[in-house]
């Protein structure tokens, strides 16, 4: 009977022991610093040739593309502020291009 008494008694209070510890964790140094806004993007390089001859087209190249993107984003209290932007060349059209898809 003793022992039920114990682990009556243990069972009623070990919330109230595991709430007190909660403090313990220290949660507040894995708030989020300020910093400033984060630079990503990437680049992207394609090739592409026909393996038979095509007497419509005078090249075997069919795809000759270098392209390169950077994306930003800052968040502020009352608004955002975002940049995605493209540049790249057309090695079949001999030819650079540029895009800025979000600003």
């Amino acid at each position: 009977m003793q022992g039920m008494n114990k682990l009556l008694w243990s069972s009623l209070f070990l919330p109230l022991v595991l709430m007190a510890q909660d403090d313990l964790w220290d949660d507040d140094h894995w708030d989020e610093e300020e910093t400033g806004p984060v630079w990503t993007g990437f680049v992207e390089a394609g090739f592409g040739s026909r393996l038979t001859h095509d007497p419509l087209l005078d090249t075997r190249n069919t795809l000759e593309d270098l392209r390169w993107r950077i994306e930003s984003a800052r968040d502020f209290a009352a608004s955002s502020l975002s940049l995605k932007a493209d540049a790249g060349y057309d090695g079949i059209e001999n030819d650079w291009y540029a895009d800025v898809r979000d600003l």
